[in-house]
């Protein structure tokens, strides 16, 4: 895909080539009329966000890996608004002032150089960032430039602004006065939240995950600790918060929990993850008409991953047939086009029934399907564990084995309703739930699952069955009324430059 039009200049270049013809002075003003008309965005805002480049000095790794990283991205020319990090830019590890400064220096100079020099640059408060009162003082010295409206004690470290209708708010997740890292203050949050309700969008940030990421349930070292955890998302869901964007965990990765979405982008160096699902990238996010749309940009400036959210389309249900369901899956099942991206693929099932025997620890299928040549299902879901879950198995690969996703637990006898949806943009996090029955859960929320990998490259299953496994008519046999819907779509990558 171009990323460019060989015949279209960006107003840098149109301003280069007039300063080398000496014609600035005179047409300047023309100039600039002109190359602001024809760059007129097509977005209500855009950013670049990344966390955890762990920048030195120049030589290292981490330093050289974010170096090529800005200068791919920078040339793509994307055209953000701003740039935003979510923590961990500098490696940190000292408590000489000097070498902290350093290390700002270098990491801002290739950020600044590479993506934009006048772009307003937000970050937050990390775990290498703020170890110390010489990583304040150095990040004072650095960022005095910042709201000053922060959290008590923490004024210039947390913060708020207003960019027109988007509400950015940066939280202090390694304050010492609030239990040190992975802890988060809410009542100052929650106020904010509460004095911009006007706002069309709301974006916080801050270094940890809250949700787990890839199975890294164990905080402080994975994400945020309890109770601070439950209460920071309480507020976010109470005040209808549109994004949370957090770093840490190496990974490129969406999750949602009531309805709230949570993007991980910590990839601008060049660390540990798992190297079959995980790579170097920056994400690009781009707000639109009340829409989120996120792409994860790599090293060679390849767009690898992207989803948007919230679903825009409302889902066509068919009563579930396994004969209609295959001939359904046979648009899912051809490849993306080699020159293009990889097209967003949806399977949805709607499974309402009530279970009239109690099987306490026993699984009970609901629905699955396989290949004609497998030994196990490629999806299975259904009732697992004592006490029982709904619970989604995959064969994300097709040499993994299966990994196990879990959901809400389901109780003998009580009547359920829920929605099942396997969406391939959120990567492992893009297995959802919602019960249609009970309004207060009516919010999609991905399982939890420890595996790296969705269903970007699942073979589709060519044998269905329900209420009963595949392997004998008595196999994981689910005992009470079960009804089916399923539906399915698939959608084209359209790029947004």
């Amino acid at each position: 895909m171009s990323r460019k039009s060989s015949t279209s200049l960006s107003r840098r270049s149109v301003l280069k080539h007039l300063a080398r013809a000496s014609l600035v002075g005179p047409l300047l003003p023309n100039v600039l009329r002109a190359t602001q008309r024809s760059t007129a965005k097509p977005w209500d805002h855009r950013f670049l966000f990344f966390a955890d480049a762990t920048v030195t000095y120049p030589g290292e790794l981490c330093y050289n890996a974010f170096s090529q990283l800005t200068t791919t991205i920078g040339n793509l020319e994307l055209s953000p608004d701003f740039i935003l990090s979510t923590g961990d830019d500098i490696y940190g590890n000292t408590e000489n002032l000097d070498e902290l400064r350093s290390q700002w220096e270098h990491v801002l100079r290739l950020t600044r150089r590479h993506l934009g020099e006048q772009l307003p640059f937000y970050t937050s408060p990390s775990n290498h960032n703020i170890q110390g009162p010489a990583h304040v003082q150095a990040w004072k010295e650095r960022f005095g430039y910042l709201p000053q409206n922060g959290a008590p004690g923490q004024t210039g470290l947390s913060y708020s602004l207003r960019r027109g209708n988007l509400l950015l708010v940066a939280t202090h997740q390694s304050d010492p006065q609030h239990g040190g890292h992975a802890n988060v203050e809410v009542e100052w949050l929650e106020k904010t939240l509460g004095e911009n309700s006007d706002a069309d969008y709301k974006v916080v940030f801050g270094h940890y995950p809250a949700i787990a990421v890839n199975g890294l349930r164990v905080a402080p070292l994975s994400r945020l600790v309890q109770p601070d955890r439950d209460r920071f998302w309480a507020v976010l869901v109470k005040h209808n918060v549109d994004l949370y964007l957090c770093g840490h965990i190496q990974s490129f990765d969406g999750r949602v929990a009531d309805g709230i979405m949570q993007v991980c982008s910590a990839g601008a160096c060049n660390g540990s993850r798992p190297p079959d699902s995980e790579y170097q990238h920056l994400a690009l996010v781009t707000l639109n008409k009340g829409k989120i749309y996120v792409e994860s940009v790599d090293s060679n400036g390849k767009i690898r991953e992207w989803f948007s959210w919230p679903f825009a389309d409302v889902l066509t249900w068919k009563p579930f047939d396994p004969k209609a369901l295959n001939e359904s899956l046979d648009q899912l099942r051809p490849p993306s086009s080699i020159y293009g991206m990889t097209d967003r693929r949806l399977l949805a099932f709607r499974i309402h029934g009530r279970q009239l025997e109690d099987q306490p620890g026993s699984p009970k299928t609901l629905v699955s399907g396989h290949k004609v040549w497998q030994q196990t299902e490629t999806i299975w879901i259904g009732l697992e564990g004592f006490p029982s879950r709904l619970t989604v198995r995959l064969q994300p690969r097709h040499y993994f084995w299966q990994q196990v996703w879990t959901g809400p637990e389901v109780r003998p006898k009580d009547p359920f309703h829920f929605e099942v949806m396997l969406d391939s943009g959120l990567g492992p996090g893009g297995i959802l739930w919602r019960s249609v029955a009970d309004p207060a859960k009516v919010k999609w929320t991905s399982f939890e699952s420890a595996c790296s990998s969705g269903i970007d490259q699942l073979r589709w299953p060519e044998v269905w069955q329900t209420g009963v496994g595949m392997l004998a008519d008595d196999d994981r046999l689910f005992k009470g009324e079960l009804k089916l819907d399923y539906a399915v779509q698939r959608s084209p990558y359209t790029p947004f430059f």
